[in-house]
């Protein structure tokens, strides 16, 4: 038996965390919960609403919050090409094994696959008996 299943048999913690940093999780989660969720839940109401094609002049504010966010996503963008970088290394010291003991797993498996366009051409009443149009208002910001 590890010592991992032998911790959570016996009811005892793993994971331990500063009763200070566990506070400021749960302020961030409350804080989150109080004033965004809120504005998300707004927003995915909007979303649903057709756009009146005016387009509006962006304030200073506005300016702002677009070059955070562009810095936000190269941030990101640089953190998933090392997380895929450091996958890969991963990857290629398990070659064909499927466990990389308590660290990663790799195993094969098989999945099925609709063939959307193929069977749009085959059956396309069918196709557009199931697929009605639906109302999108994709949000894209410009790079």
């Amino acid at each position: 038996m590890s010592t991992k299943t032998g911790a959570l048999q016996k009811g005892r913690e793993i994971y331990q965390v500063e009763e200070a940093e566990l506070e400021a999780a749960v302020d961030a989660a409350r804080t989150w919960e109080a004033s965004v969720l809120p504005r998300m839940a707004e927003a995915a109401r909007l979303a649903k609403q057709p756009c009146n094609g005016t387009v509006l002049t962006p304030g200073e504010i506005e300016r702002e919050m677009y070059r955070e966010l562009l810095r936000l996503r190269q941030v990101e963008l640089t953190a998933k090409q090392e997380r895929e970088r450091i996958e890969t290394e991963l990857k290629l010291v398990m070659q064909v094994a499927s466990e990389l003991g308590g660290i990663a797993t790799w195993k094969s498996g098989t999945a099925r696959i609709f063939e959307e366009a193929r069977f749009k051409r085959d059956n396309p009443e069918l196709y557009d008996a199931y697929s009605p149009p639906k109302h999108t208002r994709p949000f894209t910001v410009r790079w």
